[in-house]
């Protein structure tokens, strides 16, 4: 009995982690230069100076994100309503029904913080791109050109 516990427990431990990876992949499926639409929201508020997942403490105005499966150091270039931020994954979550979870800055940029959560494209790029609001001319040499609204 004990055995057929064990395999059990192992079977459904390896499903679960597929399911992890599978969502993970969906994103990195797109690399560098395509771009796939998630769901996002940002966090900001009663955060600031707060550890992160990655050791770092949380800064507001800093432009970064949350994820649950993207690894630490990932860029994304993060659009939605014609605008773009670059931001670096250095926490964990969201921990709602979004897949990506922005600062406070970075979502203020683009216009997330007036509808809280909404679906937006997000690209990820080279880890040389620098964070911030987006500017297709100084981004070119690493994600190609791409103008912007």
């Amino acid at each position: 009995m004990a055995n057929v516990f064990r395999a059990l427990s192992r079977r459904i431990l390896v499903v679960f982690l597929a399911s992890i990876v599978t969502s993970g992949l969906a994103l990195l499926s797109a690399g560098a230069g395509g771009a796939d639409p998630i769901v996002a929201s940002w966090y900001g508020p009663g955060y600031n100076g707060v550890k992160t997942s990655s050791g770092e403490l949380f800064d507001p105005k800093g432009y970064t994100a949350a994820s649950r499966t993207l690894p630490f150091g990932t860029k994304l270039i993060v659009t939605y309503n014609n605008r773009s931020v670059v931001v670096e994954v250095n926490d964990r979550g969201p921990f709602s029904k979004a897949e990506l979870d922005l600062s406070q800055a970075a979502a203020e940029y683009i216009g997330l913080t007036a509808v809280g959560t909404a679906t937006v494209e997000a690209t990820i790029v080279d880890p040389s791109t620098p964070t911030g609001p987006y500017k297709a001319e100084a981004a070119a040499s690493t994600v190609g050109v791409r103008a912007e609204a």
